[in-house]
């Protein structure tokens, strides 16, 4: 029998909460920060047969500039529900 901690549970709750998409969870995506005009999109090509995600950029990145995505599905969702959404879901 496999015991698993309270906390273990909680870890792994908030992992998946604040590190999943809805296409699935990706290691080097948590690496990108959000933002409301991000500078990246994430992409899952049609015929894929890995489900492996791929970030394009849309608009011209300045040399160290931080690439950032949007972590809502709709960007055009109103600037309410978007707070609203990232406080609860992402604390920020």
């Amino acid at each position: 029998e496999y015991k698993v901690s309270r906390e273990e549970v909680i870890r792994i709750y908030m992992v998946l909460q604040h590190n999943g998409f809805s296409s699935g969870l990706y290691q080097q995506l948590t690496m990108f920060n959000h933002s409301c005009s991000p500078n990246c999109i994430k992409y899952l090509p049609k015929g894929n047969s890995l489900n492996a995600s791929e970030i394009w950029t849309v608009k011209d990145i300045e040399p160290g500039e931080e690439l950032t995505i949007n972590y809502l599905e709709k960007l055009e969702l109103s600037k309410n529900y978007r707070q609203n959404y990232l406080l609860e879901h992402h604390r920020f």
